[in-house]
């Protein structure tokens, strides 16, 4: 059998690199590989030009942690979950008007109502984006109390708030 030999068609490309008579992948892109044999005494020189894809790696998001019952007022929850890239992981609420996530990572509950937190991995040029399952919480409404004392003759008005969230299921 002829040697095949192989070579790039643009040898600017950083997706494939060729040593040693093996191609190997260094990131995702589509590159043109030519693959020739060259004459012989027993076999004429060929030549073919195929496309490569090579695609972007993988990964999954694992959240390390259950969602608390929060108060409003509580401190904010610092959220944490791992891409299996290593990449730095974000999370998103669907509805910042009841809760949402600081640049910090950190889940502030604000008012009641249902909402889903999702973990987001945004990916690079070689490893694809990925997005946990959402996790659902139902933050209570608030109930509002009003106070007076009956001996206090400026009639102060003390308003208490009181809120409850809770963990319900993953969606």
């Amino acid at each position: 059998a002829a040697d095949i030999l192989y070579e790039l068609v643009d040898p600017e490309t950083n997706v494939l690199h060729i040593e040693d008579g093996k191609i190997y992948a260094d990131n995702a892109g589509t590159p043109q590989v030519k693959a020739y044999t060259e004459n012989s005494v027993k076999y004429n020189e060929a030549e073919k030009v195929i496309s490569v894809t090579v695609n972007q790696a993988p990964q999954t998001i694992e959240w390390t942690q259950e969602l608390p019952e929060l108060k409003a007022g509580d401190e904010p929850f610092q959220l944490v979950a791992v891409a299996s890239s290593g990449l730095d992981v974000s999370f998103v609420t669907s509805d910042p008007a009841i809760a949402y996530v600081d640049a910090e990572n950190k889940l502030h509950a604000v008012a009641s109502g249902e909402v889903t937190i999702t973990a987001k991995q945004a990916g690079t040029n070689n490893i694809a984006a990925v997005e946990s399952a959402p996790r659902a919480m139902t933050i209570q409404a608030a109930v509002i109390i009003d106070r007076v004392d009956p001996g206090d003759t400026r009639r102060k008005q003390q308003v208490v708030w009181e809120f409850e969230a809770k963990y319900v299921e993953d969606l």
